[in-house]
């Protein structure tokens, strides 16, 4: 009697190659450009501005601003830990 290993060796690759497959087409490795390009030091300001019509007379405008910055990293064997600092101003009240 002979063994048929034929098809048993095709999935034992096959199983091999989809377990490794996510190792293999990381998402790390695109071509896209970054919103927030993150590396210690770097940093982002953004202001805003609304004017609310006037209900009963009366107009408001809000304002602020939101300031990041990434003061830290640990890099990990799977993954990169980001440490970012913020601060957010906001003035709410009659415009002027």
């Amino acid at each position: 009697m002979r063994k048929q290993t034929g098809s048993w060796n095709i999935g034992l690759w096959l199983s091999l190659g989809l377990m490794l497959w996510p190792r293999i087409a990381s998402s790390q490795l695109d071509s896209l450009v970054d919103v927030f390009p993150l590396a210690e030091g770097n940093r982002w300001t953004y202001g805003w501005y609304a004017f609310a019509a006037p209900k009963n007379g009366v107009a408001t405008v809000d304002t602020g601003t939101a300031e990041y910055v990434v003061y830290r990293s640990i890099a990990t064997a799977d993954s990169i830990r980001w440490f970012l600092w913020q601060r957010r101003t906001l003035r709410h009240g009659p415009p002027g």
